[in-house]
């Protein structure tokens, strides 16, 4: 490993061992960062959590599966089915969480910058601002368990706000739904999927967060006595604990689970996100949101499943599953493609790839917020790094008449084993 206490310039009159010491340290970092996952409370990963999937999977299985083995062993093989976790799409999920560790200086130096760190300065300049421009501090009200737990849950709205806007502007942008396609191009849902992002998309993400949580935080906790102590359970904030609790890993999988029609509403169900993930057009750009369902009611994209179990199949309509089928090519790919769509469309590019209704207040969203007006979209999106002429998906839709011309689908993926 690197020793810090070495000269800075020894490094540079050695180059093989400077990149062999890099290489050991990463190796290192990989064999003892990701084990390290399972003991994380903020992980989706943490063994509790994993544990919740199997018992909360297994609750769905004999609720939502009847007719199938219900001994342990038929449940074992239901939950963690070969031709899942064996598919060449999981594998690359598998590669990927590899790669990001492996690289892990990139995303280390990612997390010091925009990490939960840095919201929580954001956080403490916001107040102190507030507390300098009004000459004191907003109050003297000492902290509560109720504006406590207040706290919490407003915090963890405004987080959750965030992460369905940024989801919902990599949707609809086509240079940043370049970058997120790589997590829609999983043809089957394991719980390592949910790393199956673009460093692009991440960066994006906690930018986000620290431009609008942190003030938001900062300015809540303006109002009362000294720093705010979080209610939290496993080391996380408790919301998104009881999230990661109560089925968050079954959102990427076969496993159905739904909440019902008046919960769903409310929260994002395992099944609201499995259909986020379906190539099914009427289940295109629906449920953006992570934990609660209210955005989505709100802004016309939700979309609420029935009672009984929906045959769903995963990816993305119309493309090659060779276009992100390799760790070069997930990582390389968005960038040629947006390198294309800036050449052949020019200022273009900011137009709006919304496959959803004009009708919804979604689209009006999307329209008065994050795209430019106008009345006619046609975003094209070719399967392969090549040519513009013959692409694998035409969407047309118009905001007059809410018209959608789509691609043909490529052959479903094989059904987990019941």
């Amino acid at each position: 490993m690197v020793d810090p206490a070495a000269p800075t310039g020894a490094g540079f009159a050695d180059p093989p061992r400077l990149l062999a010491s890099l290489a050991e340290e990463r190796l290192h970092a990989v064999l003892v960062g990701i084990p390290r996952l399972l003991f994380d409370g903020e992980n989706r990963l943490f063994w509790v959590y994993l544990l919740s999937f199997v018992v909360l999977g297994a609750v769905a299985y004999r609720r939502f599966y009847r007719g199938a083995p219900q001994r342990t062993a038929g449940v074992l093989r239901f939950l963690f089915p070969r031709e899942v976790y064996r598919h060449p799409s999981a594998i690359l999920d598998y590669k990927l969480v590899v790669a990001n560790h492996f690289f892990a200086p990139t995303a280390l130096l990612s997390r010091l910058l925009l990490g939960p760190a840095t919201v929580t300065t954001v956080a403490a300049l916001t107040q102190a601002m507030l507390a300098d421009r009004s000459g004191a501090s907003g109050g003297a009200r000492p902290w509560s368990t109720a504006t406590l737990a207040l706290f919490v849950l407003s915090t963890a709205l405004v987080e959750d706000f965030t992460t369905y806007l940024v989801h919902a502007l990599h949707h609809r942008w086509p240079l940043l739904w370049e970058f997120h396609k790589v997590h829609h191009s999983a043809e089957v849902l394991t719980p390592l999927t949910v790393y199956r992002k673009h460093p692009i998309y991440n960066f994006l993400s906690r930018s986000a967060n620290i431009a609008i949580v942190g003030p938001f935080q900062g300015a809540f906790a303006y109002f009362f006595v000294g720093p705010a102590d979080p209610i939290t359970l496993f080391g996380a904030n408790l919301v998104f604990s009881l999230f990661h609790l109560f089925g968050a890993n079954l959102r990427h999988s076969h496993v159905w689970l739904p909440f019902g029609p008046r919960l769903s509403h409310v929260l994002i169900s395992p099944a609201q996100h499995q259909i986020h993930h379906s190539k099914a057009p009427q289940h295109w750009d629906k449920n953006y949101g992570e934990v609660f369902a209210l955005w989505d009611w709100m802004f016309g994209t939700l979309h609420v499943p029935g009672r009984e179990r929906e045959e769903l199949e995963f990816g993305v309509p119309g493309e090659s599953s060779q276009e992100h089928g390799t760790l070069w090519r997930a990582y390389a790919v968005p960038f040629a493609n947006c390198g294309r769509l800036l050449r052949g469309r020019g200022a273009r590019w900011l137009v709006s790839r919304s496959r959803s209704s004009s009708h919804d207040s979604a689209a009006l969203f999307a329209a008065a917020v994050v795209a430019p007006p106008r009345n006619i979209l046609d975003i094209r999106s070719s399967s392969r790094l090549g040519s513009d002429e013959n692409p694998s998906r035409t969407h047309a839709t118009n905001f007059g008449t809410g018209t959608l011309a789509v691609g043909p689908a490529r052959q479903r993926s094989p059904a987990p084993p019941a």
